[in-house]
């Protein structure tokens, strides 16, 4: 299952529609900064593959399956929403006989098409990085290649701030930047294959005079990496109105963070 901690970004008030920063590290290791530990919406952090599959089962948005001789690409596919029904059965390759590497990358949450695959240990999303599940394995076949099962791992960290104030007039994105972790990741190891951080800039959706949530996926470096992240409030023109930096998020794979506070106020 995905878990989920909660971290709590301290509250406090300020004039708006200037720019303010909050720069202030919060020690975030504390015990009594995480107050839940739950489990992500579907509960699913493997999932079965095999032959047989199709997307619904798997509840998946887009799956891509590609096969490799070192580094040489000897078959890819990807199966989408809109080939609802069909079997990956129907899709393999007939492939000489040999040793390959088997890439499975499903992926939930983002625009179809967005996932590059290079090589078993080169991949990248270009948009956002959606909620990604991941297996690699050395299969031998002859003829067609029917591997028995591959158990598709979730390989990501998810980061959502929850405001504790409420949206102002002036205020229509939020913008989330990590130090650390990436887009691209290893499909071997599930692990970015860099380490200089990212921005996502979410629009923002709910009401004026409400509570707004934003979330971000990334691959991490490590199975556990700490990560400053910096929260901007943005205008319409991309002015920031806010900002604030939390050091030292303590993220995971599989495991969701959510970081309450303000984000519209001092």
């Amino acid at each position: 299952m995905f878990f989920a901690g909660t971290i709590l970004l301290f509250a406090s008030s300020c004039n708006m529609g200037k720019y303010v920063s909050d720069d202030s590290p919060m020690p975030v290791q504390k015990d009594n900064d995480i107050t839940q530990d739950d489990s992500f919406d579907d509960s699913f952090d493997v999932r079965l593959f095999t032959n047989k599959i199709t997307l619904d089962n798997l509840g998946l948005d887009a799956l891509t399956l590609a096969y490799y001789q070192g580094t040489t690409e000897i078959y890819k596919t990807t199966l989408e929403k809109r080939d609802a029904g069909t079997t990956y059965a129907e899709l393999y390759p007939s492939l000489p006989d040999g040793s390959y590497t088997m890439v499975v990358i499903g992926y939930n949450g983002s625009d179809n098409g967005l996932l590059t695959l290079t090589s078993p240990t080169q991949a990248s999303f270009e948009g956002d990085i959606p909620d990604s599940f991941l297996a690699t394995e050395e299969v031998n076949g002859k003829g067609n290649i029917f591997p028995p099962g591959a158990a598709l791992k979730r390989v990501v960290s998810k980061v959502q701030v929850h405001s504790t104030d409420n949206r102002t007039a002036d205020a229509t994105k939020i913008r989330m930047t990590f130090s650390g972790g990436s887009k691209g990741f290893n499909p071997t190891t599930g692990l970015a294959t860099s380490n200089k951080g990212f921005s996502k800039t979410v629009q923002c959706s709910e009401e004026i005079g409400s509570t707004i949530t934003a979330s971000s996926y990334l691959f991490l470096a490590s199975d556990e990496q700490m990560v400053d992240v910096t929260i901007e409030t943005l205008d319409t023109d991309d002015n920031v109105l806010f900002t604030r930096t939390i050091k030292k998020v303590p993220l995971k794979r599989n495991r969701i963070v959510t970081l309450n506070g303000n984000v519209f106020s001092k």
